[in-house]
């Protein structure tokens, strides 16, 4: 069976009132398939701006019609939050289930932690989603293939 791995990261601009998001996905052989940056309005603290982030490349698998899917983030705080069974009625927790309605959805998702050193990637892009006007999708980026 094929399976993708997805690491994604989210980054906060509070001087621009901006949190951003970079995600790449990559196959069962570690070769590039495609990544996307995407931003928000807003000052968020990092924990929610990750939690966005992870609604959005959840939706964005879905679009794609991507399964077999491994996630990752190096925010162990959301992996945790989203491991637990603890029902939190606050707004984090309403995205957080809304998270798992949506990779509930996707046959074959698994969510885990990395450490940064194995998401510079995402990092990269993420720290690159404001500059862009709108969501930035690419085949190959250039400006990571050395990372």
């Amino acid at each position: 069976m094929r399976r993708y791995k997805c690491n994604f990261d989210g980054a906060v601009f509070a001087q621009q009132s901006k949190v951003g998001w970079g995600a790449v996905i990559r196959d069962h052989m570690g070769n590039f398939i495609v990544a996307f940056t995407s931003y928000g309005h807003g000052v968020f603290n990092l924990k929610m701006t990750e939690g966005l982030g992870f609604k959005e490349v959840l939706s964005w698998l879905i679009e794609q019609n991507i399964s077999n899917v491994d996630v990752e983030t190096d925010c162990l705080d959301l992996v945790h939050a989203f491991n637990s069974t603890y029902e939190d009625i606050f707004e984090f927790g309403s995205l957080l289930n809304v998270c798992k309605r949506i990779g509930g959805s996707i046959n074959g998702f698994t969510f885990a932690w990395v450490r940064r050193q194995a998401n510079v990637v995402a990092h990269l892009l993420a720290n690159a989603s404001t500059s862009y006007a709108y969501p930035k999708f690419w085949s190959m980026p250039l400006f990571i293939h050395d990372a």
